[in-house]
């Protein structure tokens, strides 16, 4: 590892963007629909995309949300039960095809809902109605694993202000006023002493070990990507800092291993002990469960728990 690179502190405001324009220009292309089922709610959405999945979406003052992953960015609205989506003029690096992924909007979801109701589970068909639309996003496995590392003891707030900082001070220009995360290969030049800075307390040392270890491993996360759950998750609590909850948070939220990851943190316990009589307190063994109880969506069931049991507070658990 080298020495440490300079820190800047950022001036960002993080609770809400600005959309950006030049030369009274705007920066963006038009609004056009890339889903018109009606599938999403304004709920489902935020839930989706700023509930704890993923970091890095923001709420504009026009009312739209602006979101980055993976070198992309879009912006995001509901319209008369469209979703649209508009993305930077100059580039659209995915683009559309890249936002549908993100947001998987190829699966069958209304099979998925329906697979859930049919349980007859009355704490499941609750969450359901409380959160219709809801869905469980597929960002890079490489970015999902940084965001959970910097996760433990934090709230969504807090682990956003982590990552725009990391982004700021040593991630790629996008376009005006917004970074892409870093790559590991970039967080391996940087000392322990600046993640610090980005406010990730001991956090830091996680992604700096961890970031040490990919160094000397650059195929690493294309040979977890081929693994079957199991030996995924055994794979990546190899990494330093990686226990069962971060490696199920990266596999669910990246759709390496589908919907078969149960998360679980301290709402999900307290859900599988309040609403199913649960008594073992063993995230594993609560893990275990809960795969065996949801079967094949199991990942979604606990994202449906995982916004009932928070009420959608904006925090994030211990």
């Amino acid at each position: 590892m080298t020495g440490e690179r300079s820190f800047s502190p950022p001036e960002k405001d993080f609770s809400t963007v600005k959309s950006p324009r030049q030369g009274g220009r705007s920066l963006w292309t038009s609004w056009r629909a890339i889903d018109e089922t009606g599938s999403f709610t304004e709920r489902g959405l935020a839930e989706t995309i700023d509930g704890g999945q993923t970091f890095r979406f923001n709420k504009a003052e026009e009312g739209h949300w602006v979101g980055v992953w993976g070198g992309n960015v879009a912006r995001l609205r509901l319209r008369d039960g469209a979703l649209e989506a508009s993305f930077p003029a100059h580039f659209e690096r995915g683009g559309a095809e890249a936002l549908r992924h993100l947001l998987a909007l190829d699966e069958p979801y209304e099979r998925h809902y329906a697979a859930l109701a049919r349980s007859g589970d009355a704490v499941m068909l609750r969450a359901l109605d409380q959160c219709r639309g809801l869905r469980v996003v597929r960002q890079p496995l490489p970015e999902a694993l940084l965001s959970f590392l910097c996760s433990p003891l934090k709230q969504i707030a807090q682990i956003k202000a982590e990552l725009d900082a990391l982004a700021e001070n040593f991630g790629a220009e996008l376009m005006p006023g917004i970074r892409a995360l870093p790559t590991w290969e970039a967080l391996a030049e940087v000392g322990e002493g600046a993640l610090r800075k980005c406010g990730l307390g001991f956090r830091a040392q996680y992604v700096a070990e961890t970031a040490a270890i990919l160094a000397d491993e650059p195929d690493f996360f294309d040979a977890v990507a081929v693994l079957p759950y199991a030996k995924a998750r055994e794979k990546l609590c190899e990494l330093y800092g990686v226990g069962g909850k971060i490696a199920d948070c990266a596999l669910l939220y990246s759709g390496t291993c589908g919907l078969t990851p149960f998360p679980v943190d301290t709402w999900i316990a307290r859900a599988m002990r309040e609403q199913y009589g649960l008594k073992d307190d063993d995230p594993d063994k609560i893990a275990e469960k809960g795969r065996a109880k949801f079967g094949p969506v199991a990942g979604l069931a606990q994202q449906f728990l995982f916004v009932m049991a928070r009420g959608g507070a904006g925090q994030r658990p211990e």
